[in-house]
């Protein structure tokens, strides 16, 4: 099905049975061919239960090989150095320890794999899907199109598959770039990430103009366990998977003008034209992070209220958000700004109608207030979790 060749690499350190659910699963997917080799790749911690859980599954579509490594490298070292395996392959599907895999995940990187490997504005492929938009800290549904992929700003963990050649200058670019600061096209919050790789490859996705393709329906899910990540386990990333098997997939091209794309803010670009705006004229913002970014073009298009001539205002009603200026609709959530005229902050918004949307709250108060409560009691656990590794270190 494929002329290219496509490894399987795992990443393993501490956690045995959590790697062995993940093997498990990608035992049980549907393969075309018994020919495919499974890499596991397993950080020095110290014990052998990680290597004795690998060496003990038996893999049923291929050749296994494990590698092991007589000091801790770190998550960062770690995964850079798995990119040396495609010194071997075309492209490997990468895949850490607390993720499961949806039976067609395979049938499915065969196809995007075919279509993407030579397009240089794709910097690999995601086998997971957003619904969650790190950045605001909201939820994210992604436009849903004639399409069964859409193209995000943003490099992926969480389930991907690296293309040799676009994952080889990664590197190059990588290496002339391990320090930077903060930026107006880049996140804040990724970049103070201190044990993060996946943060260069993103600011590499932003500064070189390149693209993951994403899934509507996400072949992996996360578990975000407590580990290197995440201080306490949570079910937060956890989305719904593709199930069943896959015959065919509808796959744009990249430039092709029904093809959905989002920046690294989950910021749908494109939406000039629905505003009768030339291209390259607006900012959007709609989530309402773009701090650094309001004057970087003459209109705005964002939720915050701010200092300038307002010229037309929409709702947020519909969904995804910005189907609410596709379909203009009217409303005082959204405001399209002319940033070369300022004007006092006359207008504003319901901070609390923009919760309910994105959190789609109703009914239940007495639960929604215990859940709150809950969520303190959490969030004050967590810190002082963090407080007392630093005080360690």
């Amino acid at each position: 099905m494929s002329d290219y060749k496509i490894g399987i690499l795992t990443i393993g350190y501490n956690r045995a049975n959590n790697l062995l659910r993940l093997l498990n699963s990608i035992n049980a997917a549907t393969f075309p061919t018994d020919d495919v080799d499974l890499l596991i790749s397993i950080d020095n911690s110290g014990t052998k239960d990680v290597e004795n859980a690998a060496n003990s599954f038996k893999w049923l579509h291929g050749r296994k090989k494990i590698y092991t490594y007589p000091e801790r490298l770190g998550l960062r070292k770690h995964i850079l150095k798995c990119g040396d395996f495609l010194d071997f392959y075309d492209a490997l599907v990468v895949l850490e320890d607390d993720l499961v895999v949806a039976p067609s995940f395979y049938m499915y990187v065969l196809m995007t794999v075919n279509k993407y490997i030579e397009n240089n504005n794709i910097a690999g492929i995601s086998l997971y899907t957003h619904l969650w938009n790190h950045n605001a800290g909201l939820p994210f549904t992604p436009c849903p199109s004639m399409y069964d992929v859409y193209f995000l700003q943003m490099a992926q963990s969480w389930g991907q598959v690296w293309l040799k050649s676009q994952w080889k200058d990664f590197k190059r670019w990588y290496e002339e770039n391990k320090e930077f600061d903060k930026a107006d096209d880049f996140p804040d919050f990724m970049t103070n990430w201190t044990k993060s790789w996946l943060k260069y490859h993103n600011k590499y996705c932003v500064t070189q103009n390149k693209y993951f393709v994403y899934p509507y329906n996400s072949y992996t899910t996360c578990f975000s366990e407590a580990g290197e990540h995440s201080v306490v386990s949570v079910s937060n990333f956890q989305v719904p998977m593709m199930f069943g098997n896959i015959e065919t997939l509808r796959l744009p091209d990249f430039n092709s003008n029904d093809a959905i794309k989002y920046d690294i803010f989950y910021e749908r670009q494109g939406l000039e034209k629905f505003l009768r705006l030339h291209d390259g004229e607006l900012t959007v913002d709609i989530y309402g992070k773009k701090i650094r970014q309001v004057k970087n073009r003459k209109y705005l298009l964002s939720s915050r209220v701010l200092p300038y001539k307002v010229i037309k205002t929409f709702a947020l009603q519909m969904r995804p958000q910005e189907q609410n200026i596709i379909y203009d609709v009217q409303g005082n959530d959204i405001f399209l700004y002319d940033t070369e005229i300022e004007a006092s902050k006359s207008q504003g918004n319901d901070e609390e109608n923009h919760y309910i949307y994105y959190h789609r709250i109703y009914g239940n108060t007495r639960l929604l207030l215990k859940t709150c409560f809950k969520l303190i009691i959490e969030d004050v656990h967590i810190a002082i979790i963090q407080k007392r590794k630093k005080y360690k270190k």
